[in-house]
């Protein structure tokens, strides 16, 4: 099974990481799975298609992390601009020591604009989870940049982060 999932990754760890979410999905649903007629074409296609996912999830979250830029809005007075550059680094830190599912989720939602149902159906997790993901981030931000605040006009903070 890690060769199949290695013609898609061509990384042993990922082949290996691939096989192993795939049997946790599987062990998850085990009691909703239906008779197969192939069992050994299902397995193999099963990862070959976790495999992808995987892939995909991991392209995804890079582009998403390069793509990281807070760029203050072209209407702003110098004077704001000048604010938001010093306070950006503090704000890319905060995010970045986000768990990473709620990390992604926050960049996915913020970064790409991606509705709620768009982002739950592009990880495979229930809306819910993409709701309950978004909230923890958004006070975990604000739990580590309430020292910052202070010195922040609010409106600059919310205008960039959660708009």
């Amino acid at each position: 099974m890690c060769k199949v999932a290695l013609i898609v990754t061509t990384c042993e760890s990922l082949a290996e990481e691939a096989v192993q979410q795939f049997f946790i999905h599987l062990w998850e649903k085990r009691n909703d799975l239906k008779e197969v007629e192939n069992e050994k074409a299902y397995l193999y296609r099963s990862v070959y298609n976790q495999a992808l996912q995987l892939i995909r999830s991991r392209k995804a979250r890079r582009q998403t992390e390069q793509a990281f830029a807070f760029d203050a809005p072209t209407h702003w007075q110098p004077e704001e601009r000048a604010q938001w550059d010093n306070f950006k680094p503090y704000i890319e830190k905060a995010i970045a020591n986000l768990p990473e599912q709620c990390r992604h989720i926050f960049l996915l939602k913020r970064m790409e604009g991606l509705t709620t149902s768009e982002i739950a159906n592009y990880l495979g997790v229930s809306e819910k989870t993409v709701e309950n993901q978004t909230t923890i981030a958004i006070k975990k931000l604000r739990n580590e940049l309430q020292p910052l605040m202070q010195h922040l006009p609010i409106w600059l903070l919310f205008s960039q982060l959660f708009e």
